[in-house]
């Protein structure tokens, strides 16, 4: 979201955003917020609610790392390398983690306690990119970066999120200038990004 602003700020000159990110969910009655962008495994029912995409994740890092002695070949060669640990979906006992992902892989040579945490997605996938490691990359967050080469998916495997990314509000707040603006926006955003590539 945050490198596309710039493209909203100029239709809309007219309208301020503020970027708040926590892990926490909003109380609308006592938080001046407009709107989230919620991931859940269900469409929110106590909110308008508006599906934006589905989320997938597989090993990501830079691409220095497919290069020299330790360079990654096969899943099991993960444990010559640090492994980058996502946290924003620990609520959700069926997000795929490490574990999962190399147990369907058949990695059995890999120890998935060790490495380095992180509380959002984009902070591992910022390290990646540094080449402090491999992530188990979110791939709709992640793919400009593949795209432009600064990270890499050294693998075929892919595991599916249960959860999809929604933008939510309050019902009555459905027809207020600044949500319509935002809410076509951002839809727009989406659906040209969906005709271009297929990255699930």
């Amino acid at each position: 979201l945050i490198p596309r602003l710039h493209k909203f700020s100029a239709l809309h000159p007219d309208v301020d955003v503020r970027i708040a990110t926590n892990l926490s969910l909003v109380d609308f009655q006592r938080d001046d917020v407009d709107a989230v962008i919620r991931l859940s495994k269900e469409r929110p029912i106590d909110l308008e609610a508006i599906k934006l995409c589905d989320e997938a994740v597989t090993p990501m890092c830079s691409p220095h790392l497919l290069e020299g002695p330790d360079a990654l070949k096969t899943p099991n060669d993960l444990s010559k390398h640090v492994l980058l640990h996502n946290h924003s979906m620990d609520y959700d006992p069926d997000a795929p983690v490490w574990r999962s992902w190399l147990n369907a892989a058949g990695a059995s040579d890999v120890d998935d306690s060790r490495g380095t945490h992180f509380s959002l997605p984009d902070h591992g996938l910022q390290a990646s990119m540094d080449g402090e490691g491999v992530v188990l990359g979110w791939r709709f967050l992640a793919r400009k970066h593949v795209a432009a080469g600064r990270v890499v998916e050294p693998f075929d495997l892919v595991l599916p999120l249960e959860s999809s990314f929604y933008l939510a509000y309050p019902e009555a707040y459905t027809r207020r200038p600044n949500i319509v603006s935002f809410r076509e926006w951002l839809l727009n955003e989406i659906r040209e990004d969906m005709n271009t590539e297929n990255f699930l």
